[in-house]
C-alpha cells in the first residue's frame, strides 16, 4: 500500500488486505504502517504537529520506504536538522519497498544535506576489501568509493567446490574445528545450511542459529518422536498423537490407542490391538508391528544403529505415501534425510545422540558458531566466514533484481575480518564469483581458488571436484 505498486494477483491481495484490516478493526488496533499513514495524513492536514525536535538522526537510511521518507520530510519542513548514516551498497531490502540509493538521493535533496563519504574499512584485511569492491563496482545505482583497509594485508580467501551438500557440510565442520577465531556460516536461503547445522553437533561444535533451527522443523521433530519410541523411551501422549496425526491415522484408531493399555513405547502391543479391534490405518498397523523389533535392537548397544536406521527408513516410506504436494514432500524428505545423516555420524544410543544435539545446538551466542542467511548477517562480523552454495541456480535469485542480489552478496563477503571461504556444490558457480575475482576465472572453473597468504595452511582437506562440462 505504501508504494502503490501493482501486484500479479490484485484480487487475491485485495481480499487478504480486506480480511486483515477487518481483523485489525475488530481488535481495535492498528499496525505500524497504519500509524505512519495516519501520522502523515495528520501532518499534511495540519491537524497533527511534527515532533518538536532540533535534530533528527537516522541510521541505515538506505532502508527507508516511501511512508518513512514522507514522515521525515514533514519534520525537515518543521525545521529539524538531519544527520543520516547510510550505505547504498548495503541496500538489501527492496522486497520490503525500501528505497535504497534513490531514497538516499531524495533525502539529501529534501534536506540540503552535505554528503561525506567514509572510505576507511576498519573491519577486514586488504584482500577482503579489494575483492568485495571488485564485485560491487558492477552496480550502477551507487556512490563510487575508493575504500582502503585500515588493517592492511593479511587476510585470505578460498573458493572450493564439492560434489554434493553433504561433502560441503562435512568439510565446513572440518575447517571450523581446526581454525581459531569466531565463525559465521552464511547462505542465501535458510535451507541451504541445514546440512552444516546438523553436522556440527557430531563434531562437538556448539552452533547458534539466527532463526528457526533444522531440529525445530516439524518433520525432524516427528522423526525424533518416532526414534524415541523405537528406543523404548517414554514419549508424551501429545507428541505421539502429533506423529500419528501427521501419518493420517484415522480418528477411530486414535480412540483405540487412547483406550488401551500401552506398551513402553507409547502404543498398544500389536497382538493385543488386533484381538480387540480392527486397525483401519495401514501406517499404524505397520508401526505397531515394527516397534517391538526396533526396541529390541535399541536395547543392544551394538545394534542401536539398526533401530535408528530402520525407524528413519520407515518414516521416509510413509512420507512418500502421504497425499501432499510434491514440493512439500520433497522438502520433508530432505529434512529427514539430513537429520538421519547427522545422527549416523554420532556415537552412543539414540538418547545420548539426542542429548548431544540439545547440548550443542544452542541460542547462547558466546563461543558458538553462528548460522544465518545473508540478510540475517547484516550488521554482524566474524574472524572467519563461510558462504556456502554460491551457485548460479541460487544467486542471483531469479525473482530479485541483479543489483540488489549483488549488494546482498557484497554484504555477505564483508562480514569476514580475516578469512573468507566461498563454496558451491556441483554445478555452475554464481556469476558474482567471476565479477569479484575477474583475474581468476580458470581456478573458479576448476573448483579451487586460494588468495592471500593467510589462507595457505588453513585449507584442511579440500574435496574439490573437476569442472562441470
Amino acid at each position: 500500500r505504501a508504494s502503490g505498486a501493482k501486484t500479479p494477483c490484485p484480487y487475491a491481495i485485495d481480499v487478504l488486505v480486506r480480511i486483515y484490516e477487518e481483523r485489525l478493526a475488530k481488535a481495535g488496533t492498528v499496525d505500524f504502517q497504519d500509524l505512519l499513514e495516519q501520522a502523515n495524513a495528520g501532518m499534511s492536514a495540519a491537524s497533527l504537529a511534527p515532533f518538536f525536535v532540533h535534530h533528527l538522526l537516522i541510521d541505515e537510511a538506505q532502508d527507508i520506504d516511501a511512508l518513512q521518507l514522507q514522515w521525515i520530510e514533514h519534520h525537515l519542513r518543521a525545521g529539524a536538522e538531519l544527520f543520516a548514516v547510510a550505505d547504498d551498497d548495503q541496500a538489501v531490502y527492496g522486497f520490503r519497498r525500501a528505497l535504497g540509493f534513490k531514497g538516499m538521493k531524495r533525502l539529501s535533496a529534501a534536506s540540503g544535506a552535505v554528503s561525506l563519504t567514509l572510505t576507511t574499512n576498519y573491519r577486514s584485511h586488504a584482500e577482503l576489501v579489494e575483492y568485495s569492491q571488485q564485485l560491487i563496482s558492477h552496480n550502477c545505482y551507487r556512490e563510487p568509493k575508493d575504500t582502503n583497509a585500515a588493517r592492511g594485508p593479511g587476510g585470505g580467501i578460498a573458493y572450493l567446490r564439492y560434489p554434493d551438500a553433504e561433502a560441503q557440510a562435512a568439510d565446513i565442520v572440518l575447517h571450523v574445528g581446526s581454525l581459531e577465531g569466531s565463525w559465521g556460516i552464511l547462505a542465501r536461503n535458510r535451507h541451504l545450511f541445514y546440512d552444516a547445522q546438523a553436522f556440527l553437533p557430531s563434531a562437538g561444535i556448539r552452533a547458534r542459529m539466527i532463526g528457526p533451527s533444522v531440529w525445530k522443523e516439524r518433520p525432524v521433530r516427528l522423526l525424533f518422536v518416532l526414534l524415541a519410541m523405537a528406543a523404548g523411551l517414554r514419549v508424551r501422549p501429545a507428541a505421539r498423537d502429533a506423529l500419528l496425526g501427521w501419518l493420517n491415522v484415522c480418528h477411530q484408531d486414535l480412540e483405540m490407542v487412547h483406550s488401551m493399555k500401552l506398551a513402553p513405547w507409547g502404543l498398544p502391543p500389536a497382538n493385543l490391538a488386533r484381538r480387540k479391534t480392527r486397525i483401519a490405518s495401514r501406517a499404524l498397523a505397520e508401526l505397531m508391528a515394527r516397534l517391538p523389533v526396533w526396541c529390541e535392537l535399541a536395547a543392544d548397544a551394538g545394534r542401536a544403529e539398526l533401530a535408528i536406521e530402520g525407524a528413519g527408513e520407515w518414516l521416509c516410506q510413509q512420507l512418500e505415501r502421504l497425499d501432499k504436494p510434491m514440493g512439500r514432500r520433497r522438502r520433508d524428505l530432505t529434512l529427514v534425510g539430513i537429520a538421519r545423516s547427522a545422527l549416523r555420524r554420532m556415537d552412543g544410543s539414540f538418547g545420548e545422540r539426542a542429548l548431544s544435539i540439545r547440548k550443542f545446538d544452542t541460542q547462547d551466542a558466546h563461543g558458538a558458531v553462528v548460522l544465518s542467511t545473508f540478510h540475517g548477517a547484516k550488521g554482524l562480523e566474524w574472524d572467519n566466514v563461510w558462504l556456502l552454495s554460491v551457485e548460479a541456480a541460487v544467486m542471483p535469485y531469479q525473482h530479485a533484481s541483479t543489483e540488489e542480489e549483488r549488494r546482498l552478496f557484497y554484504v555477505a563477503m564483508t562480514r569476514a575480518r580475516d578469512r573468507l571461504f566461498i563454496s558451491s556444490r556441483r554445478g555452475v558457480p554464481s556469476e558474482f564469483l567471476y565479477e569479484a575475482f575477474p583475474g581468476h576465472r580458470a581456478p573458479i572453473a576448476s573448483g579451487v581458488l586460494h588468495l592471500g597468504e593467510r589462507i595457505h595452511g588453513a585449507i584442511t582437506a579440500s574435496k574439490a571436484v573437476p569442472p562441470v562440462v
